[in-house]
């Protein structure tokens, strides 16, 4: 991009920093059978030089099983979120605790940083289910970029219930978890699994197609496509779609998958919170299906910005 310097000389030195967020589909590491998946998918990832990566569906327990106790889903999300950092040559733990937050589930959520990026002590905060009854765990640590301090994050809402419900709780969880009131800006990356709160941005995927049962979790209780979640964070919350602030031309990230039965829709997203300036966002885009293939259902978002107009308020 214009104005991009590079990203392999000093911190100081970098202007613009890259947030990219990627749901994963089942990535546990070790799988022989996902194994050359698992290479085109770090590939990919590589592609978009990424120095935060917020990613969802670490599995704790390979393609087919549940692992049942947290301690262990805990160990086996931590090594599935070690073998990316290491593929991809990133970071993934401050003081030898890993940045990934665990579900009730097999998919858990993890955040991973390049090295030159600093942790600030004691912010590593993991959301996880069987603690705060989220749905797939959220994570979240404050960096320091270039001398100024910025709150990372990722998240990964209810697939059966993003919205009216469970979605709104866990819409709840990221605005406390974002909405410190400390003066920090912050930045979080998700599967959000329901669309926009805007209408003209987000039109209804479901509109005049006929019924089918992938559908059918995306509703409210009146019968429209629910938005709920994406109604807590943007009015109530604050927080601020990239896409839209950047007036990006509509892209789905879902729905060039083989097993994707759902219409295309936008529900990976990134949002920044209310005291981000907009010009420090400076560029957005959906990493192109025939880029993405099959080794993931979800196309990343990646996301540019401009260290230099960060502030703390």
């Amino acid at each position: 991009m214009t104005g991009r310097k590079n990203k392999e000389t000093q911190q100081g030195d970098v202007t613009i920093f890259t947030f990219v967020t990627a749901n994963l589909l089942n990535f546990d590491g070790k799988d022989p059978r996902e194994a050359a998946r698992y290479g085109q998918l770090t590939t990919l990832l590589r592609r978009q030089k990424p120095d935060f990566l917020a990613v969802q569906e670490l599995v704790s327990s390979g393609r087919d099983k549940n692992i049942e106790g947290p301690a262990t889903r805990r160990n086996e999300a931590s090594r599935a979120l070690l073998s990316l950092a290491t593929a991809l040559g990133m970071l993934c733990d401050t003081s030898f605790v890993p940045a990934v937050a665990i579900s009730p589930t097999r998919h858990h959520t993890g955040l991973l940083w390049r090295p030159g990026i600093d942790v600030v002590p004691n912010s590593l905060m993991r959301y996880d289910s069987h603690i705060y009854g989220n749905s797939h765990g959220l994570v979240a640590a404050v960096f320091t970029v270039d001398g100024r301090k910025v709150r990372v994050g990722s998240a990964h809402l209810s697939h059966c219930d993003p919205g009216m419900s469970g979605g709104w709780k866990d819409a709840g969880l990221v605005m406390r978890a974002f909405n410190r009131n400390d003066g920090i800006p912050g930045i979080v990356g998700g599967d959000w699994q329901g669309i926009g709160a805007d209408a003209t941005y987000d039109p209804d995927p479901y509109a005049g197609k006929e019924w089918d049962q992938s559908h059918s979790y995306h509703y409210d209780r009146d019968g429209n496509v629910d938005r709920d979640a994406a109604i807590r964070l943007e009015h109530h919350g604050r927080f601020r779609d990239c896409a839209r602030l950047l007036e990006a031309k509509w892209q789905a990230t879902t729905g060039h998958h083989e097993t994707d039965t759902n219409e295309p829709r936008r529900i990976d997203r990134v949002y920044v919170t209310h005291d981000v300036p907009a010009d420090a966002v400076t560029n957005y885009r959906v990493v192109d299906p025939s880029e993405v293939g099959q080794c993931t259902d979800h196309c990343p978002v990646v996301v540019d910005f401009d260290e230099s107009r960060l502030r703390e308020c």
